[in-house]
């Protein structure tokens, strides 16, 4: 598996690489996404005081210019007016002075003590203008005008009046100037402009010719908006570990070897070879242990050592044992149908006995493809321990039995299997596993058990087959104890079927 084992590794790394990118751009992207947001916010609220500066600016203008507008006498009688003009300037300190021309700019009327010259109504109806020196020891007002019939009324309000009208409404604004559209000009600066502003423009509507400019500061980022960003960043980063955890578990899971297992299975990248059974008595191979190799698509082979266990585990030995099982007799099928003495062993453990379907489907198979019973044998693995009281198994190997099939105990010795276990299950084979067979010759303490576990399978009237024979040495010592069933490289390796045919061809010439 190291080539899949390299390609996991690979895609793993690949995919932590991209995931902190992710997560880096995530932080980045979030970080400028809620900057930007406290941009948007403070403009949104800069533009809101701009607004409200600007209506009630424009609100000042007037509601003064409706409180003189209306003239109870006509301004040429001037004596008439001027208590009634003088009570409301008492009532609105914000107005210093009322003066009344007509349309020839010539006064008629006004509350200033000393007579003024004012520069002609402009063309903008009301109009707003300033600030104008009235007089030494005088401050500078600005002129509010608004044309009545044939006269003009005029409001002078202080331009200090004006500034701390407007200053009083600010909150966020370093400058805030009142421009004059007709004379192109800034008629007064509140405040000072600070480098890298926001400019807002309002237009007034009680005066058409002039416009508030605003100007703040660009929005700064703040001790809350730090805090704000550290708790919401460690959130995210909490939540990317979560998903990445939880995407390196998928990947995990795509990539392990469960889901590798169920890949080769949908492929039918599973098949078998093929170990030839040896019978001394007759000199010739009589049999065959089907054995599982799994070829990936990169033509590497896995041996089952690595992969049986969580077969059985994950419940796929059943899908891998049909695979193994359909491929190998329908490819033997000739072969035991031109040697009915030739039988083919097959490995099936205690997952394949509580299957619900297992044998019924298994017998179906045989019963289709004419395969005849007593050329099969199944050897039962000892990895799992297989419950004796459980009937249904009883009754299963009954019928196997009684149906001509051959049980085998596999791996005699190493595993869950004792005396008792052999009187309790109808087995006809015992195999002897290599274990024992390679003691042979080396003085191990196996080497003795060796004889005990034939004389065992003697008393028990089971047949016996010896695994992993491998030297003269071996087959000696077996074939003078009367055993006559081995396998194992001294006789051949596992093989193809089509290897496995020449083999018999060539033994038999």
């Amino acid at each position: 598996m190291n080539a899949a084992q390299h390609r996991y590794n690979h895609l793993f790394t690949r995919f932590t690489i991209l995931w902190l990118l992710f997560t880096l751009i995530i932080l980045i992207g979030t970080f400028y996404y809620h900057w930007q947001q406290l941009h948007i916010q403070h403009q949104n609220k800069l533009i809101a005081e701009a607004n409200k500066i600007s209506k009630q600016f424009d609100h000042f203008v007037s509601i003064n210019l409706e409180l003189f507008g209306y003239l109870e006498s006509p301004p040429d009688l001037c004596r008439n007016l001027m208590p009634k003009l003088n009570e409301k300037l008492y009532n609105n300190p914000f107005i210093s002075a009322v003066i009344i021309t007509n349309y020839r700019n010539e006064l008629l009327c006004s509350t200033l003590k000393k007579s003024i010259t004012l520069p002609k109504p402009s063309h903008y109806n009301p109009s707003f203008s300033g600030p104008y020196k009235l007089g030494e020891g005088m401050d500078e007002s600005f002129l509010i005008q608004q044309q009545l019939g044939g006269y003009t009324i005029g409001l002078l309000v202080l331009e200090t009046v004006v500034n701390n009208f407007i200053e009083e409404r600010n909150q966020n604004f370093s400058e805030i100037d009142i421009y004059d559209n007709e004379t192109k000009r800034i008629l007064s600066r509140i405040g000072k402009t600070a480098h890298n502003y926001i400019h807002i423009r309002r237009q007034l509507k009680n005066a058409d010719n002039i416009h508030l400019d605003f100007f703040a500061k660009q929005a700064a980022i703040s001790n809350y908006f730090v805090m704000k960003e550290l708790i919401l960043n460690l959130s995210l980063l909490l939540l990317s570990l979560l998903v990445y955890l939880y995407c390196s578990h998928l990947i995990s899971h795509r990539l392990s070897l469960t889901y590798a297992i169920n890949d080769a299975i949908r492929s039918q990248h599973f098949h078998p070879v093929y170990q030839p059974i040896w019978n001394s008595s007759e000199d010739r191979f009589l049999g065959a242990e089907v054995l599982i190799r799994w070829e990936t698509a990169e033509q590497e082979i896995i041996m089952p050592d690595f992969f049986i266990e969580e077969a059985e585990r994950s419940g796929l030995i059943i899908p891998i044992t049909w695979q193994l099982i359909e491929r190998a007799l329908s490819e033997t099928a000739e072969l035991l149908t031109a040697h009915p003495e030739f039988h083919l062993a097959f490995n099936l453990s205690a997952h394949h006995f509580r299957h619900p379907y297992f044998f019924s489907e298994f017998f179906e198979f045989c019963k289709a493809k004419t395969i005849r019973p007593q050329q099969l044998i199944l050897e039962l693995t000892e990895r799992e321990f297989l419950d004796k009281d459980n009937p249904q198994i009883i009754r299963q190997m009954q019928e196997l039995k009684k149906l001509g099939f051959s049980i085998a105990i596999d791996d005699f010795g190493t595993g869950h299997a004792s005396i008792n276990y052999l009187q309790h299950f109808p087995f006809n084979y015992l195999k002897i596993d290599k274990l024992f067979i390679q003691a042979i010759g080396t003085g191990a303490v196996t080497e003795s058990l060796n004889q005990a576990i034939i004389d065992l399978a003697n008393t028990l009237k089971l047949s016996i087959i010896a695994e992993g024979v491998e030297t003269k040495e071996q087959y000696d010592f077996l074939l003078d104890k009367g055993v006559y069933w081995m396998q194992g490289w001294y006789f051949a390796k596992a093989m193809s079927r089509d290897e496995l045919l020449d083999l018999i061809r060539y033994k038999a010439r």
